[in-house]
C-alpha cells in the first residue's frame, strides 16, 4: 500500500513538493517521505490509501502538531480571498493536480543540498555575485 500511495502522490510531499532526497549522495539514505493519516486510526480513520498522504518528515511533524486544530471552508476561503489573481490560478492548478509541484528554486535547493561542501561554497559565491550584479544593475544612477 505504501508504494501505491507514494506513486499516487508522485513520490513527493503533498504539502511542500519535496521529491528528492536531501543530503550528500554518499550519505546513508533514510526515509525522507512518510505516509500520514488524514484521519488517525484512533479517531476512526481507516488504513486505506484514501486516508493516507505522502509527507516529508518536516511537513509530517507540522501536520501532526496541527492535527487537533479544526479548519473549515470559511477558514480556507478567508486565506484564498486575499490571494492575488496569479496566486489563485496557481492554487487552482495545485488543486486540479492534487499536489504542489516543487518550484525551480526548491529543485535547485534540493540539488544544492546534495553537493559536497566545496561545491556548495562555489555555488554560494556564484549566487552571491549574481545577486550583487543584479542589484547594481537595478539601482538607478
Amino acid at each position: 500500500m505504501r508504494d501505491e500511495v507514494l506513486a499516487r502522490d508522485g513520490y513527493s510531499c503533498t504539502n511542500c513538493g519535496l521529491s528528492v532526497v536531501e543530503g550528500f549522495i554518499e550519505a546513508p539514505v533514510t526515509a525522507v517521505l512518510e505516509l500520514a493519516y488524514l484521519r488517525p486510526l484512533t479517531a476512526g480513520g481507516s488504513n486505506s490509501p484514501e486516508n493516507l498522504i505522502t509527507l516529508c518528515a518536516n511537513c509530517h511533524l507540522v501536520f501532526d502538531r496541527e492535527r487537533d486544530k479544526l479548519f473549515d471552508t470559511k477558514d480556507v476561503w478567508n486565506l484564498v480571498s486575499v490571494l492575488s489573481s496569479q496566486d489563485r490560478a496557481r492554487l487552482l492548478a495545485w488543486i486540479a493536480m492534487d499536489q504542489k509541484p516543487p518550484t525551480p528554486a526548491e529543485k535547485a535547493w534540493a540539488l544544492y543540498r546534495r553537493l559536497r561542501p566545496d561545491q556548495r561554497t562555489a555555488i554560494a559565491r556564484r549566487l552571491g555575485q549574481a545577486v550583487i550584479d543584479q542589484t547594481e544593475s537595478d539601482t538607478p544612477t
